[in-house]
């Protein structure tokens, strides 16, 4: 009830938070009207067939390793300070000549060394005279796949690369957001106190969602300003190589999910694979990029996997009770998952369709379907720690009242007989210095038999009442059984004992002027674990019992000889 309570407080205000952030990203991603693209062209290629001289508009061609191909345009007439031209290398050579001179060149010195030549922005100056000269840029394909510059940007650099950036905003802002959220994870997890299977899902969590900003930056050329070319590709493609891992990785562990056999095999696949392929790479057999179907298959399995999980457990809500019971929290992270697995669905059927035709390169296929699904596991994210959070909530207060069943009695409220053995069999274990002090209500079998249990019950309850206001700040206040009590205090300051139970003679006085039907009384005994060979505070209990049992035949005598007096006279 108290759980349902808060959903209906705070469900509404993080569905409004969801929806400002979705707000906030359409409005700081949404395209702006600008001058600066009048001030740049974006120009058509014409595909030059080999060496006849003709052309056509070109739209895209598949190209084998080692091979090459040649585009060619005409560059307007117009006057700039400095002329550039900028287009996207995907992994190839490119030899860009003004008028029949090279003027620029890029990814010969990493073909000459045998590695592979990283994808990149290239922005290349261009001779400010003559005006309106033939631009023909030459590429030689380093791996085997589609090829594509049918268009390509010229005017002023800094004009171009404002323009790129701008182009980009959405990928930049959510990989930039999405890394740093995932590092927030990873560094709230050493302050966390939790069950170790929550620890390992946090950590995925973090790993996943760094993982995919990385992915998105690498894979629309915006790693390149903060680390060079071969690093930046390297880490698109690494990033696509464990992204299954660390889905997985986050399913599995994610509370209340099934875990069996079959899905600890997929992860051990999902983790060997891209380091075999890593392993490959390394060793200079093939390039990491031209094994990323390996991944794209590994995708495209676990994703039909959580599909058809997620609609089995939609079908059939008992499973969804038995797997997840009232653990929202783990059924929304296995929604987000299945939102992200689809769009990439949708992204790679872009691609491969793209690619069969030679018409469509990876460069050219942005990636949205599987940015939007990232903004959506995100979000499903931050709902799910919502509701583990409330839920956590919840179970500690569920806990607490349970504790305070089994260690609490039930009619004065104090610690009952179990806790304060508990108590002492802790403090025995850590050698903890301590008085004990034994109080015993007097008087309670007399009132009992003369007005009955309701009024003594009422005796016990007041005498706990008087015994927590003295002993407010003490170790252990509990009730050992009928009319015994027990005190513990840390430390061996007697005088400070002394002055409690002085205390506690004064407010057994003022309670006693308020009570009309019965008179409190009490006897007690102390004795510090200092005075016991043994290291056992029940042994101190006993003296402490023992002192008290005196005192209270101290009192019994008392009272023996002024029934006699009053019988004599």
């Amino acid at each position: 009830m108290k759980l349902d309570m808060i959903y209906k407080k705070r469900i509404g205000g993080i569905i409004m938070a969801a929806c400002v952030f979705f707000f906030v990203a359409l409005i700081m991603t949404a395209p702006v009207k600008s001058d600066k693209q009048s001030e740049f062209y974006r120009l058509t290629t014409t595909f030059v067939k080999g060496d006849t001289g003709e052309g056509e508009a070109f739209k895209g061609c598949h190209l084998n390793k080692g091979e090459s191909v040649t585009f060619s345009t005409i560059l307007p007439d117009e006057e700039y300070i400095s002329p550039t031209i900028s287009f996207m290398s995907d992994f190839c050579e490119v030899d860009v000549a003004y008028n029949g001179e090279s003027i620029y060149r890029y990814g010969n010195e990493e073909e000459r060394h045998g590695s592979f030549v990283p994808k990149r922005a290239l922005i290349a100056a261009i001779p400010s005279a003559p005006k309106g000269g033939v631009l023909a840029v030459t590429i030689k394909a380093s791996i085997s796949t589609t090829y594509n510059l049918n268009y390509f940007y010229y005017g002023e650099s800094a004009d171009i690369s404002t323009f790129y950036v701008e182009s980009r905003r959405l990928p930049l802002f959510v990989g930039i957001f999405v890394c740093t959220f995932g590092l927030f994870i990873l560094i709230t997890i050493p302050i966390l106190r939790g069950v170790q299977t929550a620890i390992i899902s946090m950590l995925f969590h973090g790993l996943l969602l760094m993982d995919l900003g990385v992915y998105f930056l690498g894979y629309n050329s915006l790693l390149g300003f903060v680390v060079n070319d071969y690093s930046a590709s390297f880490l698109e493609y690494a990033s696509l190589l464990f992204l299954p891992f660390l889905v997985q990785g986050a399913m599995i562990f994610n509370d209340g999910a099934k875990r069996n056999k079959l899905t600890y095999f997929f992860m051990i696949v999902d983790f060997l694979v891209p380091v075999i392929v890593l392993l490959i790479h390394f060793l200079g057999l093939k390039y990491i990029q031209e094994m990323v179907i390996f991944t794209h298959a590994l995708i495209s399995f676990q994703g039909a996997y959580c599909v058809i999980y997620l609609v089995r457990c939609i079908k059939t809500s008992r499973e969804i009770s038995e797997i997840y019971g009232n653990r929202v929290y783990s059924f929304i992270i296995v929604i987000g998952v299945n939102i992200f697995f689809i769009t990439s669905y949708a992204d790679l059927i872009a691609y491969y369709i793209g690619n069969s035709m030679g018409r469509i390169p990876q460069t050219s296929v942005k990636g949205m379907y599987i940015l939007f699904g990232a903004i959506e596991l995100v979000i499903c994210m931050v709902l799910s720690y919502f509701f583990h959070h409330i839920a956590h909530i919840n179970e500690d207060n569920i806990r607490d009242n349970l504790e305070g069943l089994a260690y609490r009695d039930e009619l004065t409220d104090v610690s009952n007989r179990a806790h304060c053995e508990q108590v002492m069999e802790r403090m025995t274990r850590k050698k903890v210095p301590c008085i004990v002090v034994s109080i015993d209500l007097d008087g309670l079998k007399k009132v009992n038999d003369n007005l009955g249990h309701q009024i003594g019950d009422r005796m016990i309850k007041g005498f706990a009442a008087i015994l927590k206001d003295v002993y407010s700040n003490v170790e252990l206040l509990g009730r050992m059984g009928g009319d015994e009590f027990i005190v513990i205090m840390k430390g061996r300051d007697v005088a400070r004992c002394e002055s409690l139970l002085s205390k506690l003679k004064l407010e057994i006085a003022v309670a006693n002027d308020k009570e009309t039907e019965f008179r409190y009384s009490a006897s007690w005994g102390y004795a510090g674990n200092h005075e016991v060979d043994s290291p056992s505070v029940k042994d101190v209990y006993m003296l402490a019992d023992t002192r008290m049992y005196a005192m209270k035949d101290e009192h019994h005598r008392m009272m023996a000889e002024l029934s006699n007096q009053e019988v004599m006279s």
